[in-house]
């Protein structure tokens, strides 16, 4: 596969940070994410019509941390 320098100095500080430097393993990811964005992106299109735009997405990506950062009740410690 043949990239452009700075291409590839980001793909290689990204295979040093997430895969020990093993540009293999992280091609295979990237290649994973990539399939699971298009079983979505098929998904969404069967279920429910257009894919999100961008904005949408960041929309449902704010209210989803929104909602699982909510703090759990705190339990007391009951002394018998």
């Amino acid at each position: 596969m043949s990239v452009d320098a700075e291409t590839k100095a980001l793909l290689k500080a990204a295979a040093a940070r997430w895969h020990g430097g093993n540009m293999s393993r992280l091609f295979m990811a990237v290649a994973r994410h990539l399939t699971a964005d298009a079983a979505f992106e098929r998904a969404w299109e069967w279920y429910s019509g257009p894919v999100p735009t961008p904005e949408e997405t960041a929309e449902i990506d704010t209210w989803i941390d929104r909602v699982s950062k909510k703090k759990a009740r705190k339990r007391r410690n009951r002394a018998a």
